[in-house]
Order: structure tokens, then C-alpha cells, then sequence
């Protein structure tokens, strides 16, 4: 559910998506020029970030989201869309990092359902420009 804190949490992470010879550290509401530009000569018309890890903010085992990952994962690549690995930073360090995707040219509503799928409260998007905004999957 959304609220502030979260909100807060959200927007103190680093968004890392691992392109094949470089990444991109990304934060909510911050332009990154290299990162629009990766997106311009790849020829990505949206993307978005999306993980299966720590349903619903909280946290849980290892083992469990390794699962929930490696099922996502299987979805991703069901829908016949392109991706590459990501990972979530928070600046806070008592949480841990969470691994995850950047999915390319898939719509915002299909972000949006994987995201509720894996009980996600939010989940992370862009246009070509490359500037990431945050969706939250339930607005309450």
C-alpha cells in the first residue's frame, strides 16, 4: 500500500540495469543521459523494471525469491521480450539488494501485471528518454 515511507524507500534506491558492456545506475525522477541513448541506438521504444523479490516490502528467504526470480524470469521470456538483468539498491544498506529485470518494448500494463503477479507494491518505468518513473500497482 502506498504510502510515504515506502514512497521514501522507493526513491532512495539505485536502479542498476546490467547492459552487455556497461550499466546504468537509475534513480526515480532523475534523467540519465547514457542511459537514453543506450536505449535510442537499441532501438527500445519503452522499458521497465520489475523483480519477484520481497512481496509486498517484506522480506523473505533467500531461497524464495531465487524462486519467485527464476519464475519471472520464465514469464519474461514467455512473452517474447527482451531483457536484461537488474538489481535494486537501497541506500538504506539493512535492506538487501534485490534482483531483477529491465524488460524492453513491453506495454506499461503488462509491467503492471507481472509487478501485482509477484506481489509487487511498485515497480519502475520508462519512455525512450530514458527518465525512470515509479507505478505503484495498487493506488490507495
Amino acid at each position: 500500500m502506498k504510502s510515504p515511507e515506502l514512497e521514501a524507500a522507493f526513491m532512495a534506491t539505485v536502479y542498476r540495469v546490467e547492459a552487455p558492456n556497461e550499466y546504468f545506475n537509475l534513480r526515480i525522477d532523475v534523467p540519465h543521459a547514457g542511459f537514453s541513448r543506450f536505449l535510442a541506438v537499441s532501438g527500445y521504444s519503452g522499458w521497465g523494471l520489475v523483480t519477484a523479490w520481497n512481496p509486498c516490502g517484506r522480506l523473505d528467504s533467500p531461497a524464495k525469491n531465487e524462486a519467485r526470480a527464476t519464475a519471472l524470469k520464465r514469464e519474461i521470456e514467455t512473452g517474447g521480450w527482451r531483457f536484461h538483468p537488474a538489481s535494486h539498491h537501497a541506500d538504506q544498506e539493512s535492506w538487501p539488494v534485490e534482483q531483477g529485470f529491465c524488460v524492453f518494448n513491453a506495454p506499461p500494463g503488462t509491467l503492471h501485471l507481472l509487478a501485482r503477479r509477484f506481489s509487487q507494491l511498485a515497480f519502475v518505468y520508462g519512455l525512450p528518454d530514458g527518465y525512470p518513473r515509479l507505478r505503484w500497482v495498487e493506488e490507495k
